[in-house]
């Protein structure tokens, strides 16, 4: 399992990224501690958010919240050019309150769809934002101009992204449907003892089908999921106080060695060394 929590090293973090034909992508299931805007400039991938899977292709604007586990599953030998901004809510949340709208991103992060197919005109204009955004970041004094950027952006994506689902249900492949309920069942059932064979009974399938499809739908394993979302929970105990031992077992670990173990791999640090950061 790769380190799946990606951290930010600065409080705004921008990058433009085009890769030619036939470049080394792997799928990635990670989170992260800050917020996240992506835009397809050219794209023929998949994405899966939570427990929802969107198509993630040209002309596509996604919001991605604090700390929701999402997979990135890459079309091999296809272009892939895409804008990606992450940011600390700190960064940006000053400038929000002076604008007027200062609960927006949570408003956002609370939204049924975090995905859009924008309409040449709007992506357009969402483009020429990031764009400018980037221009900025990159020089030496562009933080305040750069700020003033992700503020717009940000008001575009609450004006853009639909407030409903996507796509009904019924839209949906049978591995998607299966992979958002097997999904749903991990989120909310992460603390109790999960047994691959007893998780596909559940769902009236078979062990081998269960791992196929979610792989299929998510690019990523069944456990592999399911420990990022351990670890996730875990890490938001531990930020509140809460003792080592007992947040390994209010998050489903059986002993503290595995808990150790998944931690480290998942994070790149100690539960302890998380709970209690050494100030420099």
């Amino acid at each position: 399992m790769q380190e799946l929590l990606l951290r930010l090293e600065k409080e705004l973090q921008v990058d433009y990224r085009d890769d030619r034909i036939g470049s080394d992508r792997t799928d990635c299931m990670h989170f992260h501690e800050g917020y996240e805007l992506v835009l397809g400039v050219r794209s023929e991938n998949r994405c899966f958010l939570h427990d929802t899977g969107y198509a993630f292709s040209d002309r596509t604007l996604i919001f991605i919240p604090a700390r929701l586990v999402h997979i990135i599953k890459y079309r091999p030998d296809t272009p892939y050019s895409r804008y990606v901004v992450n940011f600390s809510e700190a960064f940006i949340q000053k400038t929000l309150a002076a604008l007027g709208c200062p609960g927006l991103l949570a408003e956002l992060s609370s939204r049924n769809c975090l995905c859009v197919q924008l309409s040449p005109q709007q992506y357009f204009a969402v483009h020429g934002l990031f764009h400018a955004l980037h221009t900025a970041y990159r020089r030496a004094d562009g933080l305040p101009e750069a700020r003033g950027y992700l503020s717009l952006l940000l008001l575009e994506a609450a004006r853009l992204l639909p407030l409903g689902p996507s796509h009904p249900a019924a839209e949906m492949s049978a591995a998607h449907r299966l992979a958002r309920g097997v999904a749903r069942y991990l989120d909310e059932n992460y603390a109790k003892e999960i047994v691959l064979e007893e998780l596909a009974a559940q769902f009236y399938v078979s062990k081998y089908y269960l791992c196929h499809s979610f792989h299929e739908a998510t690019g990523s394993g069944v456990v592999d999921y399911l420990q990022c979302r351990r670890i996730l929970e875990a890490q938001k105990l531990l930020m509140q106080g809460c003792d080592v031992r007992q947040t390994a077992e209010r998050c489903g670990f059986r002993t503290m060695q595995h808990f150790y173990r998944v931690f480290k791999r998942v994070t790149g640090t100690s539960p302890g060394a998380y709970r209690l950061p050494t100030e420099e």
